[in-house]
C-alpha cells in the first residue's frame, strides 16, 4: 500500500458487466444504425467494470481489533 502505513487493511474487489443498446423509437432501423453504428447492435453493447475498495485501520491492541 502506498505510503507504507502500518495497520490493518481490508481489500474488496468487485467485478461486474453491463450491457445497453442505443436506439431511438422515433427513428427507423436504418436511421438508428446510421446514427449509432455498432452501439445499435440488437445483441447489445457491453462494458466490464472493476471496483476496488481499500479500508485502513490503525492497530488498536486495547480492543483486539482494528475496525468493525
Amino acid at each position: 500500500i502506498a505510503g507504507g502505513m502500518v495497520g490493518c487493511y481490508k481489500v474488496s474487489v468487485i467485478s461486474f458487466s453491463m450491457t445497453h443498446q442505443l436506439d431511438s423509437k422515433s427513428l427507423s432501423n436504418q436511421e438508428n444504425l446510421k446514427l449509432f453504428e455498432k452501439w445499435n447492435n440488437p445483441n447489445d453493447h457491453g462494458h466490464n467494470y472493476k471496483v476496488v475498495v481499500i479500508v485502513h485501520g490503525a492497530n488498536d491492541y486495547r480492543h483486539g481489533y482494528d475496525f468493525d
